[in-house]
């Protein structure tokens, strides 16, 4: 999408005199966005993808709700936390709806912040494992109730499984080296698929406040110090097991990938950093889990990354309606990536269970 649209948007939220530029900024899969710089502030204005969001009113409204409860419980803890909060548009709603019903939202810009696509150093990865902790303790006492449904069997593994099965009833796949690598993968973890979501019924894991989408890019960093600000990105925050970010967070922070669409590069999950995450979660919120909590890290982080490559896998055969794409295929260089960290993680389990024995 151009910079035209958004200039006809912005004014709703934002005097349009005032308004100096807008360009896209970031490089998301799924929602359109952009920086409008102005005589005075700027702002993050954006466009939310409404194949990806059935209800896109419900993630803006929690977004609402949850940055103002961690602003709350920033200032009573003491336990530094910025947040990016929702403006309003010149009639004080929480969104504005265009003539063909896409859903816009502005938020305010943080000067000086910048995020990452990777980790670069094992003390970064503490750092960020932290403010996941941070934000789950934070919001332990929010009640998950309080908060909108936007995007229905997010992170069941299950529901995602039953959506390939049904595509791939649908239509065979193009018989490629790649496509066969991808089946090979989903048979050989199938029967573990349900794992996390038994440990759910059975009450082995904690549920709460998930952030749902904790990559290493939403994490916002002050460029000048280097310290981590926030999670941004809220749209899929729920209810749900903290296992979920904690896998998703770890499967982006030990990815020794730089991008997620390379197929040249070696993939190698990394567990120096994967002990450095761990390590600075623990250290903010080591109170949330139990012992044996902690040894099921390492089932997430396994699930969780072939969640998303199945995900990729899925959306491929579907013709690339979820997802962004440059060109056809980049979701099925995505799969294939994704179940090469699978095998990586797989290939050092007892490295990876000794780290978590000893946390």
């Amino acid at each position: 999408m151009t910079a035209a649209k958004p200039l006809l948007i912005a004014p709703t939220f934002i005097p349009c005199q005032d308004i100096v530029s807008i360009k896209e900024l970031g490089h998301g899969n799924i929602n359109d966005t952009f920086l409008v710089r102005t005589t005075e502030n700027s702002y993050v204005l954006q466009r939310l993808n409404e194949r990806v969001f059935p209800r896109p009113e419900a993630a803006i409204v929690n977004m609402d709700r949850i940055t103002r409860h961690l602003e709350r419980k920033s200032a009573l803890s003491g336990k530094q936390y910025r947040t990016v909060r929702i403006v309003p548009t010149k009639d004080n709603n929480l969104f504005y709806q265009d003539s063909q019903d896409r859903y816009w939202r502005c938020m305010n810009y943080i000067t000086g912040s910048v995020t990452f696509p990777a980790i670069k150093t094992p003390e970064q990865g503490w750092l960020v494992g932290r403010t996941l902790g941070r934000f789950h303790l934070l919001m332990d006492d929010f009640d998950p109730d309080n908060l909108q449904v936007s995007l229905p069997g997010f992170h069941v593994l299950p529901t995602y499984l039953e959506s390939f099965d049904r595509v791939l009833m649908d239509d065979s796949p193009v018989n490629s080296p790649e496509v066969r690598y991808c089946l090979h993968c989903i048979d050989t973890l199938r029967p573990s698929a349900d794992f996390l979501e038994q440990c759910r019924k059975r009450g082995r894991l904690p549920t709460g406040v998930m952030h749902g989408d904790p990559k290493v890019d939403n994490v916002l960093f002050d460029k000048f110090s280097g310290r981590p600000l926030c999670l941004i990105d809220l749209d899929t925050v729920g209810s749900g097991l903290l296992h979920y970010d904690l896998g998703d967070c770890l499967r982006s922070c030990c990815n020794s990938a730089i991008s997620e669409t390379d197929c040249q590069s070696p993939i190698h999950f990394r567990t120096d950093i994967f002990a450095q995450v761990v390590g600075g979660y623990l250290d903010e919120a080591d109170s949330l889990l139990l012992s044996e909590q902690k040894l099921l890290i390492f089932e997430a982080v396994l699930l969780v990354t072939f969640e998303l490559a199945l995900r990729f896998f899925t959306d491929h055969l579907s013709g690339d309606r979820y997802f962004k794409v440059a060109h056809r295929g980049e979701n099925l260089v995505r799969s294939c990536n994704q179940f090469r960290l699978m095998e990586s993680i797989l290939s050092q389990k007892d490295t990876l269970r000794r780290i978590l024995n000893s946390s």
